[in-house]
């Protein structure tokens, strides 16, 4: 067979190699804590205790809920057994006396629900929401001796306005729980910030017949709320990310605009030096008109970074996404311009995600996001000593999780918890189908952080062996044969039996290869066949004849667990491929 390598493949516009990290001697793993795997969808949160052991909470299959402290057994809140109950929605913080855990069910009757399990015993539940009919959405924070949560429901105000509002109500450490229930704003995203001082801010996007603003309600000494504060005049639409923070002093929150037809977005936000009082806006132009997935931002007072997975619509691959940086030397006034945090040249063949920034002792940043560049998603990270002016430590850095697994990071999970000493990780292990999980943690020291695993290395040999392989099963009709060069994900999800039933007419006669061009984990391999169908009579009777013909036919390739493999296209389902890089 011919092979030679040509620039004729348009995917492979990108040149380059992939280099490697030092070598490691010895390296923390991943812990599992569920002991059995959960659906692909089951909600979790991770924290830590006063002694600064992880404790994780999770959603089973339904309708179980489970809470684990490290080095301890599970407690299982709601068994799986137990239909009558659904639970959905999470909230964990923990408190001298114990971890308590917050969620939303239908059973005893339509509520917020909250319990305590750990050093002063067992409370709860207790129905935090009386009648306001709560939803999913809900959070959680612990302040000294006071639990606070918020929520949104649909029970509408006596004023009238949106049927969902956004309530507030706190629990004292033993139990207590505070009279009143407030009915905040109108609004269907629950979004608050709680300052180190105990300050609480709660915010809304509240839209009326006029106008949509952005509005925030601050609680009082007294324990009231003020009144409303119009934060900013916002466009008729917004979409998450939509969230508040802290840096130094200053109140921030930000949201996503939804300008012209709805789908040119820009990052839009407010700061406050006041505790809320008065606002001044602020836009980073450098996302205009690009979609924003997720958005993960810290500030030490002075630096404030924010790393946004974003999706450029004139990207080739129009659903491309990846991760990018922007970041203000002048604590939110002004904004740079968005930055990379992996060579794309290198590695741009496949997306990132979920990115998830926290600040580490002595001015340390950290920085991870879910990296599908190895085909198998993977967790990356960099680290920074300055604030995150410079990652000066690590940069595009491979966590040391293994290598048989899909490992991701949560979006909506609370995944990095910073305690004296150590840096605990949640992170999810999917299997082939992505339809299961199984939850795991990483304990590390600043120290683990400062040396990242080796990276894998490619090389496109062997891969002409496989493509030989792949022809002369398709040519002697070894069907089974073929099916083993497909992905893995592609066997995980479609059994060979239902593979076969999806075979077409065609017969394979002859192959030679044309060209192989590889980068990283991805390849295309051009091949002449000749290929022929038998006659046949169709179902309306007619005879069906077709000549030999030659044909040059391209396949896509992905390095997986250390081979190359055929990126399987379905064309019974419309061309779909099963890998997710």
């Amino acid at each position: 067979m011919k092979h030679g390598i040509t620039s004729k493949f348009p995917l492979f516009t990108l040149t380059g190699c992939l280099l490697a990290s030092p070598l490691l001697l010895a390296q923390p793993t991943p812990y599992p804590v569920t002991e059995r795997a959960i659906p692909w969808q089951s909600a979790w949160q991770l924290t830590a205790d006063q002694e600064g052991q992880w404790v994780m909470a999770w959603h089973g299959q339904r309708p179980e809920l489970v809470l684990r402290t490290e080095g301890e057994a599970p407690i299982t809140l709601i068994s799986r057994d137990d239909m009558e109950q659904a639970p959905s929605g999470l909230g964990l913080v923990t408190t001298p006396e114990g971890a308590w855990v917050a969620y939303r069910n239908k059973q005893p009757e339509r509520g917020v629900y909250l319990e305590r399990h750990g050093p002063g015993g067992q409370l709860g539940p207790i129905n935090l929401s009386e009648d306001a009919l709560p939803l999913a959405r809900l959070r959680l924070h612990a302040h000294g001796d006071e639990v606070r949560s918020i929520w949104y429901g649909e029970r509408p105000s006596e004023q009238g306005g949106m049927e969902y509002h956004i309530h507030y109500r706190d629990i004292l450490d033993d139990g207590t729980l505070r009279e009143q229930q407030f009915n905040l704003l109108s609004g269907i995203y629950p979004v608050w910030l709680n300052d180190a001082q105990g300050n609480v801010a709660v915010f809304s996007w509240v839209v009326d017949d006029e106008q949509s603003t952005i509005q925030v309600r601050v609680r009082q000494e007294d324990g009231n709320f003020a009144p409303p504060v119009v934060i900013q005049d916002v466009t008729p639409q917004i979409t998450i990310p939509f969230d508040a923070f802290v840096s130094g002093d200053r109140w921030f929150v930000y949201w996503i605009a939804q300008y012209g037809d709805g789908n040119e977005y820009l990052v839009e936000g407010a700061y406050s030096d006041d505790q809320g009082k008065t606002w001044d806006a602020f836009a980073l132009e450098s996302t205009r008109g690009l979609g924003v997935e997720s958005l993960s931002v810290v500030g030490n007072g002075e630096q404030v970074t924010m790393a946004l997975a974003v999706v450029d619509r004139h990207h080739p691959r129009r659903d491309f996404m990846t991760v990018k940086l922007v970041q203000s030397a002048d604590n939110g006034k002004t904004w740079g311009e968005l930055m990379p945090v992996r060579d794309e040249d290198q590695v741009g063949y496949a997306r990132a995600r979920a990115p998830k920034l926290a600040l580490l002792p002595d001015d340390h940043v950290l920085l991870m996001w879910e990296d599908w560049r190895e085909i198998r998603s993977r967790v990356r990270y960099s680290l920074s000593s300055d604030g995150g002016k410079h990652w000066d430590i690590v940069q595009d850095g491979r966590l040391p999780v293994g290598r048989e697994h899909n490992v991701m990071v949560n979006l909506f999970a609370n995944d990095i918890v910073v305690t004296d000493d150590r840096v605990i990780l949640g992170l999810e292990f999917f299997d082939d189908a992505f339809s299961t999980k199984q939850l795991k943690v990483m304990t590390l020291t600043l120290e683990d952080l400062k040396t990242p695993d080796e990276d894998v290395k490619v090389s496109k040999d062997g891969l002409q062996e496989r493509l030989d392989a792949y022809w002369k099963a398709m040519i002697e009709e070894d069907f089974r044969g073929a099916y083993n060069l497909f992905d893995p994900f592609y066997r995980a999800r479609v059994p060979f039996s239902e593979h076969l039933k999806a075979m077409g007419r065609i017969q394979y006669e002859t192959a030679e290869t044309e060209a192989i061009e590889s980068l990283g984990h991805v390849a295309l391999s051009a091949s002449t066949v000749t290929v022929s169908i038998p006659t046949f009579t169709s179902p309306a009777g007619a005879t069906i004849e077709s000549p030999t013909q030659t044909r040059t036919l391209t396949l896509r390739w992905v390095h997986v667990d250390g081979e190359w493999y055929v990126d399987y296209a379905s064309e019974a389902r419309g061309g779909v491929r099963f890998t997710r890089h």
